[in-house]
């Protein structure tokens, strides 16, 4: 219960910080007249509007059809609308806790509340993120050779940056993260010693008040990760489709920024532009996510102004900020607070009658108890009633016989 309360409380102290630094980056930015080039907003098209909002529909569909082929080869028992309800908490999670460590821990609790068991939930969850990490060392390798191939260059605040190193670095993290996962998973030494070493720092910073505890549930943990590893590896083709849907989620998602550019500025498509835009994105995610400030607030919006300033024209840099964050960030967060509340609330509701049916019902027990009781009772006395009338009828008939004998 503490743990629960704690996590509500670190939630809603999120949520809190999240709203002043909107507060802040909204009064920096009307201090430096960014949003007086919200007239420029009326040169995106009702068009525009409209693809961006399919591209977002898009995300919520593909990563959902995700979750249900996962829960699928898992043979766990999850209709579509249910996926689609998982992902939009799994958003919710991501928008409200820093570097986006909420995603997980709030779709386990939308399993939890389904009524799904501890270790399918961990099933469902640890092959989804064996293919995002699987496609993500995919795709940055891919941007690596497309930057390193074009010498993709670009240059914010008379610093020179070479996108091909950024794709490097963030395709050697994802290789050094998913290696010290398998060294985990395969050697319990090196797993022994990574959670004594966690369990030390978090009993010191009052995160836990259990060792054994904590230990025994990252162990089980890495057994269900180490089990779904070896099932990922042994049907990888199986995962073929999921990598590659996962694949164009990433295009699509970082290809926002770009969609956005073309309909302000009424330019034409062309793929090099397009590439060059996906690099640029992979750069800011990276600074977003690093910087540990909920939902990368504040810090999404002056990336995104520092480094497409390079492309985009002066007087519609911060539309296109604007519009970005918007679709990019407020409008599923929107989205996903809502379903939050009404998956809640019809919880909650369906908590009140069944506990209401739990009351009927056992009012009805007690009210077919006391029949049967009172049956009981008046059974019993009408059956000591017919035996007393029997023994009265055998006395008789039995000395009357008696009589007979001794008088003959």
């Amino acid at each position: 219960m503490k743990t629960k309360l704690q996590n509500k409380k670190y939630y809603i102290i999120d949520i809190a910080i999240i709203l002043v630094i909107t507060g802040l980056t909204i009064f920096y930015l009307v201090k430096n007249g960014i949003f007086s080039q919200l007239q420029s907003l009326t040169t995106m098209s009702i068009y525009g509007i409209i693809v961006l909002i399919l591209m977002m529909t898009a995300f919520i569909l593909i990563d959902s059809t995700i979750i249900y082929r996962t829960t699928k080869m898992a043979k766990i028992n999850l209709n579509y609308g249910k996926c689609v309800e998982a992902y939009l908490f799994g958003n919710l999670g991501s928008a409200i806790t820093p570097m986006k460590i909420g995603h997980f821990p709030l779709m386990f609790y939308y399993f939890s509340r389904n009524k799904i068991s501890f270790d399918n939930s961990l099933k469902i969850i640890c092959l989804n993120q064996i293919v995002y990490s699987t496609t993500t060392i995919i795709l940055y390798f891919v941007i690596f050779l497309l930057c390193a191939i074009n010498n993709t260059i670009i240059t914010v605040l008379n610093i020179t940056i070479h996108l091909k190193y950024i794709a490097l670095i963030g395709f050697i993290f994802n290789i050094f993260a998913i290696s010290l996962v398998l060294a985990m998973s395969y050697s319990k030494k090196f797993h022994s010693l990574i959670i004594n070493i966690c369990s030390w720092f978090l009993i010191k910073f009052k995160k836990i008040t259990s060792k054994e505890e904590y230990k025994n549930e990252q162990m089980q943990k890495m057994s269900v990760y180490k089990q779904q590893i070896g099932f990922f590896l042994k049907h990888f083709h199986k995962f073929l489709p999921s990598i590659a849907i996962y694949f164009i989620y990433m295009f699509l998602l970082w290809g926002i920024p770009y969609v956005i550019y073309l309909f302000l500025t009424g330019s034409t498509f062309n793929l090099n532009d397009y590439l060059f835009f996906f690099s640029l994105n992979q750069t800011m995610s990276y600074i977003s996510n690093i910087i540990p400030i909920p939902g990368g607030t504040g810090v999404a919006e002056f990336t995104f102004l520092t480094l497409y300033s390079v492309v985009f024209p002066e007087n519609l840099i911060g539309a296109g900020m604007i519009i970005w964050r918007i679709f990019s960030y407020y409008l599923p967060f929107i989205i996903a607070f809502i379903i939050f509340i009404i998956f809640m609330c019809r919880k909650r509701k369906s908590n009140v009658v069944s506990q209401k049916n739990q009351l009927m019902h056992a009012h009805d027990c007690y009210k077919n108890r006391t029949r049967i009781i009172n049956y009981g009772i008046s059974t019993k006395l009408k059956n000591n009633i017919f035996l007393t009338r029997l023994n009265q009828k055998s006395i008789i008939k039995y000395s009357k016989s008696y009589k007979k004998v001794n008088y003959k």
